[in-house]
């Protein structure tokens, strides 16, 4: 993280704090006390120790993404009239994920599609499309850019969580 801009391990806590508290205090704005706010407060909280860790090693742990599975389960058992909705996002955004990580030979991670079908037992299948189509468009605005400013070229890599949790964020917060 020092590459970044970060002196040392305090002032990446101080930033997670600060974007953590900063995105919780919008969510309960939003939703309230309910059990959608509980949900996506926790599921913040992982999505961004999840970006962090994939910019920093480019991998998503599988802990991490089975803790984001449990609270899609959770969220399937608190709204089980609606539960096949959520089981099919998961099954689908986990599909078309695996469908482009066979296509792109590798260019999409094991960790992303856990994450993304786990994303989807959340979400639901609507928002869940919305989310992943956020995550292409925010990943290639920052794509272009760095290949204008010639930092990247076409077959560059980059983690892709930030993206997913940043199009999470402008999902949930819209």
């Amino acid at each position: 993280m020092k590459e970044n801009g970060f002196s040392n391990e305090k002032t990446i806590d101080y930033v997670l704090l600060f974007f953590t508290l900063f995105f919780q205090i919008l969510l309960y704005d939003k939703y309230g006390f309910q059990d959608k706010f509980f949900i996506y407060f926790l599921l913040i909280l992982l999505l961004i120790q999840i970006s962090f860790i994939d910019m920093k090693q480019k991998i998503i742990p599988n802990k991490l993404n089975i803790l984001v599975a449990l609270i899609g389960f959770i969220n399937i058992l608190l709204n089980i009239k609606h539960g096949l909705n959520y089981f099919l996002a998961g099954f689908v955004a986990g599909g078309i994920f695996l469908f482009l990580a066979l296509i792109t030979k590798g260019g999409i991670g094991g960790g992303d599609i856990k994450l993304f079908a786990s994303l989807g037992m959340i979400l639901g299948l609507y928002p869940t499309i919305l989310v992943i189509a956020y995550t292409f468009i925010f990943a290639s605005i920052l794509c272009i850019g760095l290949m204008i400013a010639k930092k990247a070229t076409f077959t560059s890599t980059i983690a892709l969580a930030p993206f997913i949790n940043i199009a999470t964020l402008y999902y949930l917060l819209t």
